[in-house]
């Protein structure tokens, strides 16, 4: 094999191996331009098996990030610690799901969309959290719960995530209903 197609082959690998490229195409290729011979290219049961404990691991983590939001109404509501522990534990919270949506699902563009939105909900719970606290006006409670729609709208608008604009938009309107009512 000359250089040019030893170029193109470590590619294609490279591409299969952090999921730029789909792996039926990716073995189509190799097998392409290797032509038939490659030794490197796994088997189909290791594949499986490889994309099985992908699967467990990513489901875990999801799990364990969704586990994070009725905890942070479990430290709010049925703890009696000081507000300074309480906003520290939900901004840790915070910080755990931050860190393990960009460490973890990089590729997975579904769970990484929800994770983003798991991360706001816990931000906008501890603002509500913060602002109740320091101030007993629920008027000042609605303006951050506005805010934090409009900025959820505004971040959709740039992204051009249609399920930012949507829950954004859906808070707003549980909100005119909250204080209609």
């Amino acid at each position: 094999m000359d250089h040019r197609k030893e170029t193109i082959v470590k590619e294609i690998t490279y591409w299969k191996h952090n999921k730029l490229l789909p792996t039926q195409y990716g073995d189509f290729l190799l097998a392409l331009y290797t032509e038939g011979e490659d030794k490197s290219a796994p088997n189909e049961t290791s594949t499986y098996q490889t994309r099985h404990k992908e699967n467990i691991v990513t489901f875990v983590f999801f799990i364990m990030n969704l586990l994070l939001l009725p905890l942070s109404f479990l430290v709010i509501y049925f703890t009696e610690m000081g507000i300074i522990m309480q906003t520290g534990l939900l901004s840790i919270f915070v910080g755990i799901a931050y860190t393990s949506s960009r460490y973890r699902f990089t590729n997975d563009l579904l769970i990484r969309r929800m994770l983003d939105f798991l991360i706001l909900i816990l931000l906008l719970t501890l603002t509500i959290h913060v602002i109740s606290y320091m101030t007993s006006s629920k008027i000042i409670v609605y303006w951050a719960i506005t805010i934090h729609c409009f900025v959820w709208m505004i971040l959709g608008t740039i992204k051009k995530a249609v399920y930012l604009l949507m829950f954004g938009f859906l808070g707003l309107t549980a909100l005119a209903i909250l204080i209609t009512l």
